[in-house]
């Protein structure tokens, strides 16, 4: 410790962590404030589906303790994903689960190695356990998976994280490219893949966590937040080996999942209905966007999750343009993107909301 106190010696230590920039609610002073279109969070927009929602409203004891283990829930899981109970381990949201990854993988001096415009919340992670980041610069706005495995080789790589698709861009690699990859970094090196989005993609669910059983440095992370509608109640799970689970469940906190979230993020899963309405919503949202932002001159990139990057001549005026029409996007210049938006698929009349605000882009 500094000779300069406590409170100088964390600064020191943590000081480089930056707060998580959440999306902002509507201004008071916009058109729609309260019930405005909020596409700047990635959440569905057609909410929770029934099956969900009919699990809330049956939970009889909510304020009691949950079941610190989650089996019924990791039952579902286990069968949905195709794999042991052993290789579950849940989470209060995907975010808990890979700040857990991180304190396995690193301590001070170690790295953690993930690409430029990546989620920022790795970076955090990373400096919250006074590791390294090494953030390996991307390619037209992709992971570049060689130049990430060349980097995780290096001796004080400790883990390495991708996202797929990826957070703020939307870029996706297909099976064959990401197990190559897989098979490239170190077995010494934790592979942290995260698939927030893995559901917009149309790939089997058990396509990656097959993968887990297979390679024991693979962690795979999901969330109930977005195609399921849950980002309120804070539920994640993550695949791995019967090891990487065990260790998890021991540094994690107890009842870190409450009993409604559980019962809820269970029955989500066998909502095949919602989830297939929702994958269309998308997908015709993503081509509705794309053309509405072409046709007004806006360059965007090829999305394979449920949102869209479109770059603005001035991102800050457009962002205020659009708040005050009552629409919230995301600001994105902390992905170094400077002067590029995100905008959420929402319902086919918030998309043409947003569009509509949108004055055409200056040639």
């Amino acid at each position: 410790m500094s000779a300069e106190g406590f409170a100088d010696y964390i600064e020191a230590a943590f000081g480089r962590i930056e707060p998580y920039a959440a999306g902002r609610p509507l201004p008071a002073g916009s058109k729609t404030a309260g019930e405005g279109a909020r596409l700047s969070a990635n959440e569905n927009p057609l909410g929770a589906g029934a099956a969900a929602l009919a699990a809330l409203a049956a939970q009889k004891e909510p304020l009691r303790y949950p079941d610190t283990t989650a089996a019924k829930l990791r039952q579902a899981i286990s069968e949905h994903a195709g794999v042991a109970l052993a290789n579950i381990v849940c989470g209060n949201g995907s975010n808990e689960l890979i700040m857990l990854a991180a304190r396995l993988a690193l301590q001070p001096g170690r790295k953690a190695i993930f690409s430029e415009h990546a989620f920022v919340l790795y970076r955090r992670a990373t400096l919250a356990c006074r590791a390294e980041p090494v953030q390996v610069a991307a390619q037209n706005f992709e992971h570049d998976l060689q130049a990430l495995a060349d980097a995780a080789a290096a001796p004080e790589a400790g883990v390495v994280f991708i996202a797929n698709p990826n957070n703020p861009t939307g870029s996706w690699h297909e099976a064959d490219a990401l197990r190559n990859f897989i098979r490239q970094v170190p077995a010494r090196v934790l592979i942290v893949l995260d698939e927030a989005y893995q559901e917009y993609t149309g790939e089997e669910p058990g396509l990656t966590p097959a993968w887990a059983l297979e390679f024991d440095n693979l962690m795979i992370t999901r969330t109930f937040s977005k195609i399921h509608g849950l980002a309120g109640l804070r539920v994640g799970y993550a695949i791995a080996c019967e090891q990487i689970c065990r260790i998890i469940d021991l540094i994690r906190q107890p009842f870190a999942i409450n009993a409604p979230a559980q019962a809820a993020a269970a029955a989500a899963l066998s909502d095949h209905e919602h989830v297939a309405v929702s994958q269309q919503n998308n997908r015709a949202g993503l081509v509705q966007l794309a053309a509405g932002l072409a046709n007004l001159g806006y360059p965007t990139m090829n999305s394979q999750a449920n949102f869209i990057p479109f770059a603005a001549d001035d991102a800050d005026a457009t962002f205020r343009l659009l708040a005050q029409g009552g629409v919230m996007v995301r600001q994105i210049g902390e992905y170094q993107l400077p002067g590029w938006l995100r905008v959420s698929v929402g319902t086919a009349e918030q998309n043409e909301l947003f569009l509509s605000l949108l004055p055409p882009r200056k040639p």
